[in-house]
């Protein structure tokens, strides 16, 4: 959008050189002023964020009526006053989109003032250690439809976003796909027009203390509970929130294949964020002809590879243990799959989250736009770190007429229900 508006501005001031050399000529002084707020604006956002504005502030969309009455006088030759005072509404509009990069501690999109951004980052942590002060703009109700209904701007905005990272099949050498940083502020709006006062993170310093471990080179894990479509993109924007974003940054997610094999908005969503790519027992059952399940089985064995080379290289691996969404009356979406203990074994430490709230409730599976979003109060809730040699052996125990893998599978559920809010050393 950015870019765009550049090159009209740009063929825009070149028409009129063309055209009325002499007239722009004279107003010389305050195109200039003009142009070196735009560069001042770009160059500002470049330094910070190392990309473009995008805000589409208020003060934008005025600059931009006034420009095209000031081309209009000036073709016409009707008068040049028009122009100057179009030059100042693009000088203040885009010291205002400089001040809105300077005042924010991340790059945001869609920022239509920044009496904004001095809202929600600076006078908001005010109120960091209180939850339930936060998100009261979310009182007011969704507009009524589905997911694609009520959100269908920013879905626009992320498929063209996307367009830029091109769907390619699954493979066993591409098993390892990073996120588009492109598409992650986008979602993580979506997440926060759900996000109900009280939403927030507890036990956040077990979260950053097991980012050191990984960062020391010890292998870690993380496992939660999942509730929806939203559960990833809605950490990202807590953890934003709350001035962590580097914690999840640092998550490499344990991911299903299906979602980045659809064509829809779940392609886009996954691609958000960082993840290792798997195929699960359920895509096994489909009819496949015996050429795919050949590959499906490759496609594991590379991503249990890359697990093994990441894993202590600095990076946090998350997992969902049912590998599924919890579906109402479907008892076995519970259940974790018993190759949990599979991957646990292969990581020192682990830490047990619990989801407690959904915004998107499950409705047709994997297909999030016709999903009904709701708003509800989200927290997150970390545990204590584990030894996860020791957390295996105690469920060996606690389960002792089972396997291990299937003591694993039923403690871990039991032990993410476990974990409430009084359990977390911080607010």
């Amino acid at each position: 959008d950015s870019i765009a508006d550049a090159a009209m501005y740009g063929a825009l001031l070149f028409g009129c050189v063309w055209l009325k050399g002499d007239a722009i000529t004279a107003e010389a002084p305050w195109i200039i002023a003009a142009l070196g707020c735009y560069a001042v604006s770009c160059l500002t956002a470049l330094i910070k964020f190392r990309r473009l504005p995008s805000h589409h502030t208020y003060s934008a969309k005025i600059a931009w009526l006034l420009t095209v009455t000031a081309a209009v006088a000036l073709l016409s030759g009707w008068a040049s006053w028009p122009l100057r005072a179009a030059a100042v509404a693009v000088a203040l509009g885009n010291l205002e989109s400089a001040s809105i990069t300077l005042l924010s501690d991340r790059w945001q999109v869609d920022v239509p003032t920044v009496w904004r951004v001095i809202r929600q980052t600076w006078l908001g942590r005010v109120s960091h250690s209180s939850p339930a002060t936060r998100y009261e703009e979310n009182l007011e109700p969704l507009s009524n439809g589905d997911f694609a209904m009520v959100f269908a701007d920013h879905l626009a905005a992320i498929q063209h976003h996307a367009q830029s990272t091109p769907q390619e099949r699954i493979t066993p050498a591409k098993v390892v796909q990073w996120s588009n940083t492109d598409v992650q502020p986008y979602f993580g709006k979506i997440c926060r027009r759900l996000l109900l006062p009280g939403s927030g993170i507890l036990g956040l310093k077990n979260l950053a203390e097991l980012k050191q471990l990984a960062i020391a080179g010890r292998s870690c894990i993380l496992c939660l509970n999942h509730r929806s479509n939203l559960d990833v993109p809605t950490l990202y924007a807590l953890l934003q929130d709350r001035d962590r974003s580097d914690l999840f940054d640092r998550i490499i997610w344990i991911s299903g294949r299906k979602l980045d094999e659809d064509v829809g908005p779940t392609r886009m969503l996954v691609q958000a964020f960082n993840r290792v790519i798997v195929t699960p027992r359920s895509w096994m059952k489909d009819a496949h002809l015996d050429e795919e399940l050949h590959e499906a089985h490759q496609i594991n064995i590379a991503a249990h590879r890359a697990i093994h080379e990441l894993r202590n290289q600095a990076w946090v691996f998350a997992l969902f243990p049912t590998a599924t969404r919890i579906r109402p009356r479907d008892e076995s979406t519970t259940h974790a799959i018993e190759e949990t203990d599979s991957y646990l074994k292969n990581f020192e430490f682990m830490l047990l989250g619990h989801i407690d709230g959904c915004t998107l409730p499950v409705s047709r599976d994997r297909d999030l736009t016709h999903e009904v979003p709701t708003r509800d109060r989200m927290r997150y809730t970390f545990g204590r770190v584990l030894r996860t040699e020791d957390w295996r052996a105690n469920a060996a125990r606690r389960f002792a007429g089972l396997d291990q893998r299937t003591a694993s599978a039923q403690a871990i559920i039991e032990d993410i229900a476990a974990i409430r809010s009084a359990e977390a050393d911080e607010r």
